[in-house]
């Protein structure tokens, strides 16, 4: 058999093991589609049953209804769980204790499957059940991104602030959480979160104390101001900047003196953080500071200085009047108030010059 022979046989193989694995393909992903609105459907279906156990109905007809999958209850749990709250909630989550289906998740989010292991995640934070909190923080170190990306949003629904350092040490280790999952996660937690988000502020790892600020910017309290000061002077810009911003949101008067003496650094990102977030908080006393840096050399403080001063209200209005006849940001933004636009102005402001990692 001559070489050109070999090749045009070899070549014809190729073609038909690549077309058999396409339709092999096609059909295994025909089939999962399939299935997956199959057990919707039967979610579905098994909805009524559910609820209707909640409230008493023990009737034989209701269990037979109940007689499915763990995967399919598991669809059912997390679309009924959602829509039942207080004693409603709890009285089928006992039925799920009951009936072993919590045991039966807990021994899946162990399985060999990540799919397996992603439901089971996701269940289990619907649930809430506190003692299944161990199980969904070691699935913070699955080898499958995916479940790990679920597990924190189900500690996050299960609100229980004692998943905070574990989701916090999560930012730390190379499993695909991001910043983004873990912030979204703990703004659920409940109870004291904040004095555990309070610790993280001066950790070791940047990205755990960015988080940390930006969090307690939402959940924090006046107590939290001193705290959050601090990190004005953290090493890592977009912190300082997110501790600019949280100081904003939380407010409070403790918080205007550290913002005002940001405007006097040579960070330009910082110093139009801190004039955004103190006018957020709106106290005049902070007119003087802000007037200083309208002319900055950098516009985008400029900017937010002078809508700053517009959302302070009538006092700052005017102490913008003189510096509007130079400065055309300062013009743009009492325009924007004699044009009756203040309502963007007060969703406008703590929008300005933040940076898109701290955004």
């Amino acid at each position: 058999m001559n070489t050109l022979a070999l090749l045009t046989i070899t070549l014809i193989a190729v073609t038909f093991l690549a077309v058999v694995l396409a339709f092999a393909t096609a059909v295994r992903r025909g089939l999962r589609e399939t299935y997956e609105r199959w057990r919707t459907a039967r979610a579905h279906a098994v909805r009524p049953a559910l609820l209707a156990l909640v409230a008493g109905d023990d009737s034989p007809e209701i269990a037979e209804g109940l007689d499915v999958s763990d995967r399919v209850l598991a669809r059912a749990i997390s679309d009924v769980l959602p829509r039942v709250r207080g004693e409603a909630r709890d009285d089928l989550v006992a039925l799920m204790e009951k009936r072993g289906f919590v045991d039966r998740t807990l021994a899946r989010s162990r399985s060999r499957s990540g799919v397996s292991r992603s439901v089971a995640a996701e269940t289990l934070g619907w649930m809430g059940v506190p003692r299944t909190l161990p199980s969904l923080v070691r699935l913070l170190e699955d080898p499958d991104p995916e479940v790990v990306q679920v597990a924190a949003r189900a500690l996050g629904r299960m609100g229980d602030p004692a998943a905070a350092p574990f989701l916090l040490a999560a930012i730390e280790s190379d499993r695909g959480l991001t910043p983004g999952h873990v912030s979204a996660a703990l703004r659920h937690l409940g109870g004291d979160v904040a004095s555990r988000l309070s610790d993280a502020v001066d950790h070791a790892n940047a990205g755990v104390r960015l988080v940390a600020v930006e969090v307690l910017g939402i959940v924090g309290t006046a107590s939290d101001v001193d705290r959050l000061a601090l990190a004005l002077d953290d090493p890592e810009p977009a912190v300082r900047v997110g501790a600019a911003h949280a100081l904003g949101r939380v407010g409070g008067p403790r918080a205007v003196e550290p913002l005002m003496r940001c405007l006097r650094t040579f960070d330009g990102s910082l110093r139009a953080a801190a004039a955004a977030a103190l006018g957020r908080i709106g106290d005049p006393h902070a007119i003087d500071a802000l007037v200083a840096v309208v002319d900055d050399r950098d516009l985008e403080v400029a900017r937010a200085a002078s809508y700053a001063l517009v959302a302070i209200g009538p006092e700052g209005r005017r102490a913008l009047e003189e510096p509007a006849t130079r400065q055309p940001v300062a013009a743009e933004a009492l325009v924007v108030v004699l044009m009756g636009l203040e309502q963007r102005i007060g969703s406008g402001v703590s929008s300005l010059a933040v940076p898109a990692e701290v955004a």
